[in-house]
């Protein structure tokens, strides 16, 4: 199985503190993507597109390894 990019487990907590927000849909705002989108990204239903990575890569103080985890067949064991 091809590795596959997820966002991590906590990054919608981490961001919204961050924004200041008390629910999913404010994150989603604040990022500039559909709510629909960013609810499938965090419970791991899509992988995240290269819209959504490279807006979520765009937070200041946030790196790759902050945000997204590397899955591959034997992380999902």
């Amino acid at each position: 199985m091809a590795p596959t990019i997820r966002i991590r487990e906590g990054v919608n907590d981490l961001l919204m503190k961050r924004f200041g927000c008390s629910t999913s849909r404010e994150v989603a705002k604040n990022i500039g993507v559909n709510e629909a989108t960013w609810s499938r990204a965090i419970r791991g239903i899509s992988t995240p597109g290269p819209k959504l990575s490279g807006l979520l890569l765009q937070i200041d103080g946030l790196g790759f390894e902050d945000i997204f985890e590397v899955r591959t067949e034997e992380t999902d064991r």
